[in-house]
């Protein structure tokens, strides 16, 4: 797994809903090369809303296809609890291109929630799924129907090279 960074990384952010103090703090840290710095999706008070960080790879096409998958995924961490599968509820990883979402992957589908032992931490995980279409973004939504006070901290995107 290779992490996508900067400058050929950009990075987007998105509130969708109704979200009181919700967002993205700290966007660019997810692509700069300090392992240890991270971006904060805020989802405070919350009704039918999500906050969405994503991360754009301006000079590479990402190749995958079901002969060829590409694992592709975000390092995160909850500051807030042990990161479970429970909390990531309503959480997603969209690949697109050009643009155009290719792929999702949900929690009890697709996602995976893989633990790490990086930067000394167990309570880091890598969270996406196994890319079968072509793209070169990457996006996490982190959302639900009903959501109060939950922060999720996110360290960066990584491919499969």
């Amino acid at each position: 797994m290779e992490p996508l960074l900067a400058p050929a990384a950009v990075v987007s952010k998105d509130v969708a809903g109704i979200c009181l103090l919700c967002g993205v703090d700290n966007a660019g840290n997810v692509i700069d090369r300090t392992r240890s710095t991270f971006a904060t999706l805020r989802t405070t008070v919350g009704v039918a809303s999500a906050v969405s960080l994503g991360v754009t790879d301006t000079t590479t096409r990402y190749v995958a296809g079901p002969l060829q998958p590409k694992r592709v995924g975000f390092v995160v961490r909850s500051p807030d609890s042990l990161l479970t599968a429970d909390l990531l509820r309503g959480a997603t990883v969209t690949t697109s291109l050009n643009g155009v979402d290719r792929q999702t992957f949900a929690l009890g589908g697709l996602l995976k929630l893989d633990l790490l032992g990086l930067l000394n931490s167990k309570e880091l995980a890598l969270v996406g799924g196994v890319a079968t279409a072509d793209f070169d973004a990457v996006r996490i939504s982190y959302g639900s129907v009903v959501r109060a006070l939950n922060n999720l901290k996110v360290y960066g995107v990584c491919v499969q090279n």
